[in-house]
């Protein structure tokens, strides 16, 4: 389950990495209204941080776990996005600034998700602690046909 938020996540990064800054860019997906939209600079340099190449940011095709680099590079957008402390805290307040920005959610499952972020209790200190997050995400609402 947690594997398909990741490679929304994936699929955020890969846009901005990919796409040009002056394109359109599409609909936000719902990790990324965690997380502010990350600058190209935050982006390039999270990669090398962690190093990961463009290909390896990109989604995979198949549903796959993400590996340490990928979670390590999340957190490193989410750090660097303000989203995350360097303590290891996660902002509510930013986040909801990010949700009101961009959101397509109804309130209630909104507020699901700030219980959920609020109710983890725990810091997002290891990359593998990116998971923990991706929890509490919700499923994006159906697009009609």
């Amino acid at each position: 389950m947690g594997s398909i938020y990741y490679t929304f996540i994936l699929l955020i990064a890969a846009a901005a990495v990919l796409g040009d800054s002056n394109e359109e860019r599409p609909p936000p997906g719902p990790l990324q209204l965690l997380m502010s939209r990350p600058t190209k600079k935050q982006i390039d340099d999270c990669m090398t941080e962690n190093g990961l190449t463009k290909d390896e940011i990109k989604p995979p095709m198949e549903k796959k776990e993400p590996t340490e680099k990928q979670l390590c590079f999340h957190k490193c957008i989410g750090l660097s996005t303000g989203v995350i402390t360097k303590d290891g805290e996660i902002v509510i307040d930013k986040i909801k600034d990010n949700i009101s920005r961009d959101s397509e959610f109804p309130s209630s499952v909104v507020d699901e998700l700030i219980t959920c972020l609020k109710g983890l209790g725990e810091k997002i200190n290891a990359c593998e602690d990116m998971k923990k997050i991706a929890k509490c995400v919700p499923k994006p609402p159906k697009r009609p046909e």
